[in-house]
């Protein structure tokens, strides 16, 4: 699976670039998100631009990276295309994870470190 990641300020921002996000890389993705919060990263931005496709293990991947944050980090997720945005709508995620139209947008979101 290929990830790029990239520091825009205060945020981490990281994007799969996987069209389809299933369970064949769920772990991959999930294990790539852990250890750059364990590495230190509290907010972070998950660019989902070049997925077309997402399934509950991927949305799943999230949910970790949320709860490894934990209190004192922020999740969003920013670039759905419409079928990803409907997961996270469907599920209700999009209630407890920001999810938002464009990159600049979503890092503006963050209050001020």
């Amino acid at each position: 699976m290929q990830i790029e990641t990239r520091q825009a300020a205060h945020v981490l921002i990281v994007t799969p670039l996987e069209a389809c996000l299933d369970v064949r890389v769920a772990a991959e993705f999930r294990t790539a998100l852990i250890d750059r919060i364990d590495a230190g990263s509290r907010r972070l931005v998950v660019n989902l631009s070049h997925v077309s496709f997402m399934d509950s293990s991927a949305l799943g991947a999230i949910v970790s990276a949320l709860k490894r944050v934990g209190q004192d980090g922020e999740v969003r997720v920013c670039a759905p295309s419409a079928p990803v945005r409907r997961m996270f709508e469907l599920t209700r995620l999009d209630r407890v994870i920001p999810v938002l139209d464009r990159e600049d947008e979503t890092l503006a979101s963050f209050p001020a470190a």
